[in-house]
């Protein structure tokens, strides 16, 4: 549901403002892994000089106290956030239950999804 308005919302800063020059960049700042430079139009994230990286306007901190932890991978719990409540937010900008990361890491983990066809399959397994 979100999705569609947060590409709408960049589909009209490209209608609006597609010419629009946003940054004079040295080669200090490219060599320096372009801090500072807005470079880049996203729809799930952004990089803020100072807070860093930010998913769906939350800070790493917030995101990994948001998102739901629980069994992941052959651990029985872990602290951290599960990756698909990751994938979730991303894709809804929502924060998950527990519930729906558990359905959806199910829908990921089962047929077809995850299925290798069988010429890679047999690569893999050799």
């Amino acid at each position: 549901e979100r999705v569609p308005e947060m590409q709408e919302r960049t589909k009209q800063i490209m209608a609006q403002a597609k010419d629009k020059k946003i940054s004079d960049v040295t080669i200090a700042q490219a060599a320096g892994g372009m801090r500072g430079v807005k470079a880049l139009i996203c729809d799930t994230s952004e990089l803020d000089i100072n807070e860093g990286i930010r998913f769906r306007g939350l800070t790493l901190p917030e995101v990994e106290k948001k998102l739901p932890t629980g069994k992941c991978r052959g651990a029985t719990k872990s602290e951290y956030p599960l990756p698909e409540g990751m994938l979730w937010l991303l894709c809804t900008g929502e924060i998950p239950t527990a519930e729906e990361v558990a359905q959806l890491s199910e829908q990921l983990t089962s047929e077809p999804y995850n299925s290798v066809p069988k010429h890679a399959r047999q690569i893999i397994d050799d």
